[in-house]
């Protein structure tokens, strides 16, 4: 079984059984005859962006992350906003984003109000913004989602 195949797999558990932990995430594996140790269980969660969440009956479970509707309103701030962006380079773990002289704390308050699970912090000059994210697998997903809010 490839990565994806397994990664695909790992989404049809979660999206169907309430799974706590990563040792249950690994039983239900071992019970689909996949093999796979802790550490690229660990990576697989990280890359997909699994989160901690609330079951339909208040338990703590692992889901896929979902960012909540906006209103038209809220989405058109996020575009003025985001506007201001004109450079994104990835180093390692390390997103460095330019911006308009003036908005880098701007795009940064809206990039650490929207609670990316991907995001260990941010720093924020006059037009620059430097995000330090919890790998690089996270910070790739994060630059690939700022620039598709850029098209």
């Amino acid at each position: 079984m490839n990565k994806k195949q397994r990664q695909d797999l790992i989404i049809d558990i979660i999206s169907n059984h309430v799974i706590r932990t990563q040792q249950e995430l690994m039983e239900a594996l071992h019970l689909r005859d996949v093999q796979v140790t802790q550490a690229t269980l660990s990576r697989d969660i990280s890359e997909l962006g699994l989160v901690k969440e609330h079951g339909a009956e208040g338990e703590v479970k692992y889901g896929l992350y979902q960012e909540p509707k906006k209103t038209v309103k809220e989405i058109g701030t996020e575009k003025m906003v985001l506007q201001q962006v004109t450079d994104i380079k990835q180093v390692e773990f390390t997103l460095i984003i330019h911006t308009k002289l003036g908005s880098a704390d701007m795009v940064a308050a809206l990039l650490d109000e929207k609670n990316y699970p991907e995001v260990a912090g941010t720093l924020a000059g006059k037009d620059t913004l430097v995000i330090i994210a919890i790998d690089k697998a996270a910070a790739t997903r994060l630059k690939n989602h700022i620039l598709k809010e850029l098209d």
